[in-house]
């Protein structure tokens, strides 16, 4: 490796790119994987399409198999996470 103070070297340069770029695949497998694990854990309990209620109180799963229409909803402050899939959101007044 270079001295301090030094420039770094095209090939010191080209292994710490390459030491990231490994770091970073690493993160996005592991994550990904850690997301499919969870899916499988949600997917026990949310074993129909649309809504599954939980013993939790206030916590219930949603299940979607395919796309659907925009629609039209109101929620209270609550938190939602998406495990899989893709969304779109409309704000009011404008299209999906």
């Amino acid at each position: 490796m270079s001295v301090v103070g030094s420039k770094l070297s095209t090939e010191d340069r080209r292994k710490q790119v390459s030491e990231r770029l490994s770091q970073a695949v690493g993160t996005m497998l592991t994550l990904a994987k850690m997301r499919v694990e969870l899916a499988g854990k949600i997917a026990a309990h949310a074993k129909s399409v649309g809504e599954n209620p939980t013993e939790v109180p206030d916590l219930t799963l949603f299940r979607q198999t395919a796309p659907t229409a925009c629609f039209l909803t109101s929620v209270e402050p609550s938190i939602t996470f998406f495990i899989q899939g893709n969304r779109r959101f409309a704000a009011v007044g404008r299209p999906c």
